[in-house]
């Protein structure tokens, strides 16, 4: 059983990325990380996936999605449909999305701007806690 304390598992700088396909636990973690200023979040939005459902059977093979719970962040911010804004915000053109559709191994590299941003902004903070 695991419980949580007011000690941060690391007091170095953190960047955490996100997009439109950060759904649902990855929103609640980095919207906790950024409302405690621990993560600076780079990218896009994210989804939005703030309900948690639960499907009861209703016969003959039919079901029931019912929302049991919503997440709020720490602060209180609703995180269903409004997702969680980056503090850095870095969108992919069209053409750059299709360039890393076409090649997947440039994903997470330097040629994934959005990955170079976070780099970068990993490497500026890391400077600072080092000065």
């Amino acid at each position: 059983r695991q419980k949580a304390t007011n000690r941060s598992l690391t007091d170095k700088p953190l960047v955490i990325m996100v997009d439109g396909g950060s759904a649902s636990a990855s929103e609640i973690l980095s919207g906790a990380l950024q409302d405690n200023q621990r993560a600076t979040l780079v990218g896009t939005k994210t989804f939005g996936k703030g309900l948690v459902q639960s499907v009861r059977g209703v016969g003959k093979g039919a079901g029931l999605a019912v929302t049991i719970a919503k997440y709020f962040t720490p602060s209180g911010r609703d995180i269903n449909h409004e997702g969680i804004k980056p503090d850095i915000e870095i969108s992919l053109t069209d053409e750059q999305k299709e360039a890393l559709r076409k090649s997947r191994d440039k994903i997470g590299t330097l040629d994934d701007p959005q990955y170079a941003k976070a780099l970068e902004i990993l490497n500026q903070e890391m400077a600072k806690v080092q000065l």
